[in-house]
């Protein structure tokens, strides 16, 4: 289970950091990198709220990334940032039980399109001589705007408005943002994890466009519509809920692809017993106390950090200061 949360500054920006999750005794073990969504002007790493407990106890060290918003600055900043923290992660991770060689990269909404703009243009990991063959995988959680242009032409309310204000109206600059720009029929891409919402909405069309260029690129693709009564916001956020389908979906694509048995809670296609006693101080939260934004609530998020700062000593000698460096 969760053993440390460690806060690192890869960037001179406070926008510009990470959070490491690891475990007691990890060992070179896969490393799951999520970059949170929020319409590139809102949300925060800290969100990831009882996710960790999910991937550590897979054995799985798992990474929340931060990065600059919008208005503050606009693309390619953003994913600038995303890739210099992939680039951090890169050199640093092997010292907290992380191996650097198999680095999943995560995302919700438009983190996910974050992610994959790093996963697709290799320019952004090239300015840190990394590439994006150094990534494993790739989870996207109900992504979109693989296709800016086409998000603000067939988009609604505040998904036009949100993609206006991160790329302008300049059409070359929003088919620069767009991950479906950098698919090359002839360049395989990493593997990818695509779950969807609602058959009938526009991040469905653009999961299935994306989906078929990779495989044209001579690339894997699994995309899984997931039909149980979700929003888009709690997709994201109920991963570790007790019915829920999406967490093990999530693990069972990491271990597999790490070649590893997939846990007895992944194939049920259910949150096991003994994770969900380790969970019951959110479960014992009314949902109506939990803030809609933050999937634990601030009980469950205290002792998250409670329980890092008993062990953090103990496991990671206390080394903040490398950490940060």
């Amino acid at each position: 289970m969760l053993s440390a949360i460690l806060h690192c500054v890869p960037g001179e920006n406070f926008r510009q950091t990470l959070d490491i999750y690891t475990s007691q005794g990890a060992e070179t073990t896969p490393v799951s990198v999520i970059i949170h969504g929020g319409g590139w002007n809102e949300r925060d790493k800290d969100e990831v709220g009882l996710q960790p407990r999910l991937f550590n106890a897979a054995g799985i060290v798992e990474d929340s990334v931060k990065y600059r918003m919008v208005l503050a600055v606009r693309h390619p900043d953003n994913p600038r940032d995303v890739a210099a923290a992939i680039a951090w992660i890169h050199r640093s991770v092997s010292k907290f039980g992380g191996n650097p060689h198999r680095l999943y990269l995560m995302g919700h909404s438009t983190g996910w399109h974050l992610a994959a703009l790093v996963a697709t243009d290799n320019r952004y990991l090239a300015a840190h001589n990394r590439h994006r063959r150094d990534l494993a995988g790739g989870i996207c959680l109900d992504g979109s705007a693989f296709d800016i242009p086409d998000r603000i032409h067939n988009g609604v309310g505040q998904v036009v408005g949100n993609c206006q204000t991160a790329f302008g109206e300049d059409e070359s600059v929003q088919r620069d943002g767009s991950p479906v720009t950098h698919v090359a029929a002839d360049d395989p891409l990493l593997p990818f994890l695509l779950l969807y919402l609602e058959e009938e909405r526009l991040n469905h069309r653009q999961s299935r466009l994306f989906a078929e260029l990779v495989r044209q690129s001579g690339g894997t693709t699994r995309l899984v519509h997931i039909a149980e009564d979700k929003t888009h916001p709690s997709l994201c956020d109920d991963v570790v809920a007790i019915h829920d389908s999406t967490g093990p979906l999530m693990v069972e694509f990491l271990l597999q692809r790490e070649g590893w048995p997939v846990n007895r809670f992944v194939s049920t296609g259910h949150i096991p017993q003994w994770f969900r006693m380790g969970c019951c101080e959110l479960e014992a939260t009314p949902r109506k106390h939990r803030p809609i934004r933050r999937l634990c609530g601030l009980r469950a998020k205290k002792i998250l950090f409670l329980s890092a700062t008993a062990v953090s000593t103990r496991i990671l000698g206390n080394d903040l200061e490398k950490c940060s460096r």
